[in-house]
């Protein structure tokens, strides 16, 4: 074969080659550019980020957030102190029989139990923290923080079995710990380590407990700690999100490091054989048995009783964090005297507590969850139940309170013998601005500063146009007022010789009287709910403190009642009843009902009477009487724009539907006897086939696709809503000289709300601001939200990155962390942190753990937890998050719940009330709290296509209080949208839910983010009409941008919410306003141009190699032709 013919073939295969990787790499070039994709690839695959500031002017720089702090192990020490705090005073004392604690200084002590060597620190997913520990991650060094039950505990003087420590220690002990970790990575081949190479989020770990044959008494050095000596046990549950706890088999539960997996019971949060084996024997071995629970969901048994026959003392503390252990270790040798109170009703098992009929039910073909319990959840039902039947009401069947609760709600021991209460009153509020509502942006930050003139340079206008005191009711009689305060003297009654110092949580409780309407309408008045609380100082034996305590009678004495007719066509409102309200100064909700109960009957006590939480006392009790002049006068108070309130969620109320009066038997305590009648063991109406009509109506707006004119068409006429259809322009001010200087940075401290002060300057301002956005800079930003949000070249907004956590940060301070990536954690840092330009040089390390919500509520201490928001937003400002996933303002609804430790309380005013203080701290530091999850994310199964279906009533004063009060009091700025739906379609798609309620009732300022975007119900298109401004992820298929000029409008009112909350956060430290922001594409967008570039230059040289063959072919060929001779093969 000729060389010309070699040649030839071989440029026609080059030729097909470079065809083929040509088209591949067209078609992965056309693939990659799609917006959506290349984010998903820069997101999850290149790890990089995108469009990230390079560099800044010089221009003014203000540090308008500042921090207490010079160093990160200053900030790891100094909210250490803070962590430690709120685990110390919510630590809850559940028994104390003789004395048990505290123990003495040399005390000689045993410590047995998994958990109490294999610590749970905090929950798992998104609720977690993260400890510190040398060689945790990857092998790196980092800070040693992480705390263990017996180093603290001998830290204290406790004489710890050092022999038994190693067994637990040791191989055949380790064998009982759990595989999953939680907060901490270990690649180490120490024995240390061993089990913690894995997460199993979504898993539980196997209850395991060694029993006392397993352990062996050689092991347990008996002849030192024998009887006479002190044991304590430590027993734990873990919960994670995206599971809840199994309670009739052993289902999802994992393994620990043998595979021994659950020996005995199934249900997750009953004790198993093993550890009341182990308990029996510690029973019988040991002077005194102390019980530590280290877990958020509460035990499921009647714990009392077992207790009784086990232990001396009894301790909750739920999820300590990293800092957490110390507490507890000085709360066992009474540095610390406990004065926490339970944030939730602890029921004697599962089958007692009210919602367990219609929760997390794995049978149910049509993902519904009805609340049959309605306003009865958690303390409410139990209370409710036990009061009708001291009244011999009609209806009230029979209720046994003791077999039925093993705790009440607010309950809590301390070493000091008692605490009295004297001198009960309640007056008028002469200032109720003050002691309630926050006011300014952010939560009234003082910090913002500006840098050079230490002038406070930006204050925002908070409220409404009409001043607060015209709108809320006034007068010289407690029951002509919105505003009351309510004062109490309370006095340590323990002796002054040998006494002990401490302090009482005040708790105030309300009962309400029955309006004439209340039985027909199905409105429902619980015995008693909490409307109130304080905490003393810590007093010494014989000292007294009055106690101011704040009542918002506008708020809490009014009941939602959705029969009522309003007169103008509409239907729906809260009611003032004329009557007699009641409050009782209580030390828990039982003792509340029973001094009630003896403030307004007199004689015998009824046989069903139960004092063991408290007898009560009638003189702890005050009446404010409301007229029926002022009833009728009555207008419930609102944070937002609208006041006149009316029905919006009854497509929620199956039984509001044309004819659907009977769907739902919802519990009511005008008849327990039916309404709460026993069902295969549980309580109430079995109601998981039950839907209302929305179902079928609303199901379009789940579609996960584009809408266009006709899809809003049918929005707007279901919502009965007409959205601007005035054409929109994008970017009409981009490149126009008059608005080149007008940038984020300018709009600083100016708000955008006429409702909220704005001047029709500063409206006109934003709109300007937003105007210079193109087209893509919408799509960049609407895109681009997984825990973040974009960079914004054209009007110098920064990128922001936002935490995933209700405990505390995940992400470390120390620089280098993007290199260790692999762990599987989102351990990046973001460059607006102090740390890059503070510290460098720090040791890595990561943010403090705090303990779980259902600890920190249980301190009923409003100055802790806005120290917790602080501390938190302190860990924000040296790390670089400007936003945060949490506070979880849900209800613990029910103790199964896989999210129980990132929920405050089964009481809306609890969670509400504290929460909103956390987030006031927090956001005093600029960071911007999407508090979550809104709303209704009652459980993890099925979390991302249930629906929940329920009344008017329970949703409002329930459900949505909580997000209402934290706006109230915190000025919170953000909620993060929950998967599941409420009635027929995803809450975040409820123009209702997410406009006229959020922004018209409650007055939320800032912006609303989906969670986790999937395509289960989450169609950011309808979202966004709804008024969802982000998506929690890295793309958007359903994104409609240019499809209807009502769409548009839409846009623009979310892109001025979420640069309103960024220009007034912790993102706009060091940028002035004479800043510009430049940008740059991620470095695998030049790969990709290059490979492509390369690629063409490859095919254009085979191209044209096989055209000079061919050409050099062809004439050889016609030369031959001509001369007629016969060529050359």
């Amino acid at each position: 074969m000729s060389l010309r013919k070699i040649l030839h073939t071989t440029a026609k295969i080059l030729f097909n080659i470079a065809v083929i990787l040509f088209a591949l790499v067209m078609l992965a070039n056309i693939i990659t550019t799609d917006e959506s994709v290349a984010n998903l690839l820069t997101d999850q695959v290149f790890k990089g980020s995108l469009r990230e500031p390079v560099s800044y002017s010089t221009g003014l720089e203000p540090v308008r957030y500042k921090t207490w702090y010079s160093s990160t192990e200053d900030v790891l020490d100094g909210n250490g102190e803070i962590a430690w705090l709120a685990q110390a005073e919510g630590s809850v004392l559940l028994k104390n029989d003789g004395n048990a604690l505290p123990l003495s200084s040399g005390e000689k002590v045993s410590l047995f139990g998994v958990t109490a060597y294999d610590p749970m620190y905090s929950q798992d997913g998104a609720g977690n923290s993260k400890i510190n520990d040398p060689n945790a991650y990857n092998g790196s060094t980092e800070a040693n923080r992480r705390q263990y039950f017996y180093d603290e505990f001998e830290r204290v003087g406790l004489d710890m079995n050092e022999t038994l420590s190693n067994w637990y220690n040791s191989p055949a002990g380790m064998n009982y710990w759990r595989m999953d970790y939680v907060g901490f990575n270990g690649q180490s081949d120490s024995p240390r380590y061993r089990g913690y190479s894995s997460n199993n989020n979504g898993a539980l770990p196997a209850l395991t407990e060694a029993r006392w044959s397993e352990i062996g008494e050689s092991n347990m050095d008996r002849g030192n700690y024998g009887s006479g000596t002190t044991a304590v046990y430590i027993t734990g549950r873990m919960s994670n999100e995206s599971a809840d706890l199994n309670a009739e088999g052993a289902g999802s539960c994992g393994t620990n490091y043998n595979n021994d997996g659950v020996k005995g019971s199934t249900d997750y949060l009953a004790f198993t054989a093993d550890e009341i084996d182990l308990l029996s024997n510690l029973r019988n071995n040991y002077e005194k048995v102390i019980v530590i629970f280290n877990q958020a969901n509460p035990p499921q048994a009647d714990l009392p009783e077992i207790l009784e026959q086990y232990a001396d003392a009894a301790l909750w503390i739920g999820y300590p964090g990293s800092d957490g252990i110390r507490a507890v270790a000085d709360i066992l040798v009474g540095t610390v005297n406990p004065s926490g109170g339970l944030s939730a009703m602890w029921y004697a098992s599962r089958n007692a507590n009210p919602s367990t009929q219609n929760f997390a039910t794995n049978t149910n073909a049509n993902n519904n969850v009805v609340n049959v319990e309605g306003m009865y959840v958690g303390y409410r039902y139990a209370e409710t139940r036990y009061e009708d039947v001291l009244l011999g009401s009609v209806g009230a069947g029979t209720y046994d309170y003791g077999t039925q609760v093993s705790y009440p709600f607010g309950y809590g021991l301390s070493y000091s013998s008692g605490f009295t209460y004297s001198d009960v009153e309640i007056v008028p509020d002469e200032d109720p601005e003050k002691n309630y509502y926050s006011g300014g942006l952010m939560a009234s930050n003082i910090n913002k500063l500006d840098a050079e003139s230490e002038v406070e340079a930006y204050t925002g206008n908070y409220g409404k146009a009409v001043p607060i005191e015209e709108r809320r009711a006034t007068g010289t009689q407690p029951g002509d007022c919105d505003d009351l305060i309510l004062r109490v003297t309370v006095t340590n009654a323990t002796e002054a010789n040998g006494g002990v110092a401490g302090k009482e949580i005040v708790q105030v409780y309300l009962q309400q009287p029955e309006g004439p309407d209340d039985e027909s309408h199905g409105v429902q008045k619980p015995s008693v709910q909490l409307v109130g609380y304080g905490k003393t100082d810590i007093l010494q034996p014989g000292a007294s403190q009055t106690v101011e305590i704040k009542i918002d009678a506008n708020k809490w004495f009014a009941a939602y009642d959705a029969y009522k007719q309003n007169g103008d066509g509409t239907q729906g409102g809260y009611v003032l009843s004329a009557g007699d309200y009641r409050l009782a100064v209580a030390r828990n909700s039982h003792e509340a009902v029973n001094s009630i109960y003896k403030a307004t009957h007199t004689g015998e006590l009824p046989a069903a009477f139960d004092e063991e939480y408290g007898a009560g006392s009638g003189d702890n009790v005050v009446t404010v009487n409301v007229s029926q002049a002022r009833s009728n006068s009555y207008s419930y108070w609102t944070q937002g724009t609208t006041d006149d309130v009316h029905n919006l969620f009854s497509d929620l109320d199956p039984n509001m539907d044309a004819g659907g009066s009977d769907k739902v038997t919802y519990f009511s305590r005008y008849d327990w006897e039916t309404t709460a009648a026993l069902n295969n063991g549980r309580i109430g109406q079995l109601a998981t086939s039950v839907s209302g009509d929305s179902a079928a109506q609303t199901a379009e707006f789940n579609r996960m696709n584009q809408i266009y004119t006709a899809d809003i068409d049918v929005f707007e006429a279901y919502f009965d809503v007409e959205f601007d259809d005035t054409a929109y322009t994008y970017g009409r001010n981009s490149g126009n000289a008059d608005f080149e200087d007008l940038q984020l940075a300018n709009l600083v401290g100016v708000e955008y709300d006429p409702a909220r002060g704005a001047s029709e300057e500063d409206v006109q301002r934003w709109a300007d601001l937003v105007a210079k956005m193109s087209e893509q800079d919408f799509r960049t930003l609407y895109t681009q939200g997984r825990r973040r949000t974009m960079a914004i070249e054209s009007i110098t907004k920064p990128a922001t990155d936002d935490q995933n956590a209700s405990n505390g940060l995940e992400w470390a301070f120390g620089l280098g962390n993007s290199d260790k990536a692999d762990d599987g954690f989102d351990d990046k840092i973001s460059t607006n942190g102090f740390v890059n330009r503070f510290g460098q040089d720090d040791e890595i390390a990561f943010s403090t753990g705090y303990p779980c919500e259902g600890i920190r509520a249980a301190t009923f201490n409003d100055e802790i937890a806005y120290l917790v928001g602080q501390a938190i937003g302190e860990d924000a400002l040296w790390s670089g998050a400007s936003g945060l996933y949490g506070f979880g303002l849900g209800m613990q609804r029910n103790p199964y719940h896989g999210r129980m430790g990132e929920f405050y309380s089964d009481d809306s005013f609890l969670t509400g009330r504290y929460g909103g203080y956390e987030v006031k701290g927090a956001q005093s530091k600029g960071l911007y709290v999407y508090n979550k999850h809104f709303v209704l994310n009652d459980q993890e199964t099925r979390r991302n296509t249930y629906a929940s279906w329920l009344d008017e009533q329970t949703f409002r004063q329930i459900y949505l209080r909580p997000f209402e009060m934290a706006i109230e009091i915190g000025d919170a700025m953000n909620v993060m949208i929950a998967f599941n739906k409420i009635g027929g379609c995803w809450g975040g798609s409820n123009y209702n839910l997410m406009t006229r309620w959020l922004r018209g009732e409650a007055g939320m300022a800032g912006f609303a983010v989906s969670d986790w975007y999937s395509s289960d119900n989450e169609n950011i298109g309808y979202g966004m009409l709804a008024g969802t401004d982000l998506l929690d992820g890295v793309s958007a298929p359903c994104l409609s941008i240019g499809n209807d000029p009502r769409y548009d409008n839409c846009l623009v009112k979310s892109a001025t919410r979420l640069l309103y909350t960024v220009a007034n956060s912790n993102a706009m430290n060091f940028l002035g306003e004479d800043s510009r922001l430049h940008t740059y594409d991620p470095d695998w967008y030049v790969w990709r141009t290059n490979l492509v570039t390369a690629t063409s230059v490859v095919f254009g040289l085979c191209c044209a190699f096989l055209v000079g063959t061919t050409v050099w072919t062809a004439v050889v060929n016609v030369r031959f032709r001509k001369t007629g001779k016969k060529r050359k093969r």
